[in-house]
């Protein structure tokens, strides 16, 4: 169930009319197939659904699991999964596909796993990123903080792609005017997520790495790694905000900031903040990503 408000009571739920229906079935099913797993205790899980209504679990056991990997596999068949990972305190079992499609742009959908991060609203998602799509990315310099699986940065890089014939005479004037991203992500899985749907869609000009955000901005700002300045940064970071980053972003001083939020607060908090050190905000778009709630996504844009 879900976690009553303040609380660490857990609430029962069969049906919640904001989750795709493909998840809300499963609920109902939850309870058996957790039994089915053995596990007991503190824990956590995962449901995560893609293009097609394919849906992976990822299953965290913080106790003793001593299941193997046809227990996992009578887990997945039991709730008609994709696939499952279950991490317990020895490692990890996984059974069946445990990632999922999701439509990403560039004529290619992403591979995300269940243990990254992944939109909450796969139709508002698309709509949030053909928003960002609209602005004009080429021949930047781009830092994505809080990057995810490549939601953003890799469907950026593929509008903004210019192919090169190694031949041609023109190829390092070329290779000049190419957009380039450097994301930055703390899930290691993400991170993994990210690289292999670059190699997917053939894209040069892309690097993600592991690493706090605030930690590696402010590294950034004291030094000429990765080339020197950045034209952009784009950041979406979870409902805490990025406040410990602001700092490293304004030192970095880019042209424009794209700060997908999701939570009104914190945007608040953390805008003032880029305003007091010299920003506009120019437009801020909001999305309904999670209906009957105050979470607000949005998209602010703002420059110098």
């Amino acid at each position: 169930g879900h976690l009553a408000p303040k609380s660490r009571e857990i609430v029962p739920v069969e049906k919640c009319p904001v989750l795709l229906p493909e998840i809300e079935k499963i609920l109902p099913k939850l309870t058996k197939a957790l039994g089915i797993l053995g596990v007991s205790g503190d824990g956590g899980m995962r449901l995560v659904s893609g293009d097609g209504g394919e849906v992976c679990a990822m299953v965290n056991v913080r106790g003793a699991f001593r299941g193997d990997r046809r227990v996992v596999g009578k887990f997945v068949n039991h709730l008609g999964l994709k696939g499952a990972t279950v991490v317990f305190g020895g490692g990890a079992l996984a059974s069946g596909d445990t990632t999922v499609r999701l439509s990403g742009g560039g004529g290619k959908p992403l591979k995300l796993s269940a243990g990254g991060f992944i939109q909450g609203n796969p139709g508002v998602n698309d709509l949030l990123l053909r928003a960002l799509l609209k602005y004009d990315f080429s021949q930047k310099r781009v830092l994505e903080l809080y990057s995810g699986g490549g939601n953003f940065s890799i469907p950026i890089l593929a509008a903004n792609r210019i192919d090169i014939n190694a031949d041609d005479s023109k190829s390092n004037i070329e290779r000049s005017k190419r957009t380039t991203i450097f994301g930055v992500e703390a899930n290691r899985t993400s991170v993994q997520d990210a690289r292999r749907n670059a190699r997917a869609f053939g894209l040069t000009g892309i690097k993600f790495v592991v690493g706090d955000a605030a930690d590696v901005v402010d590294g950034l700002s004291q030094s000429k790694v990765e080339g020197g300045g950045f034209d952009t940064v784009i950041l979406n970071p979870p409902r805490e905000g990025a406040k410990e980053a602001i700092s490293g972003i304004l030192k970095l001083r880019p042209a424009d900031i794209f700060y997908v939020s999701c939570a009104p607060p914190t945007l608040a908090r953390d805008v003032k903040a880029l305003v007091e050190g010299g920003y506009t905000v120019k437009e801020a778009i909001p999305f309904d990503m999670f209906p009957q709630t105050y979470h607000v996504e949005t998209l602010c844009h703002l420059a110098l």
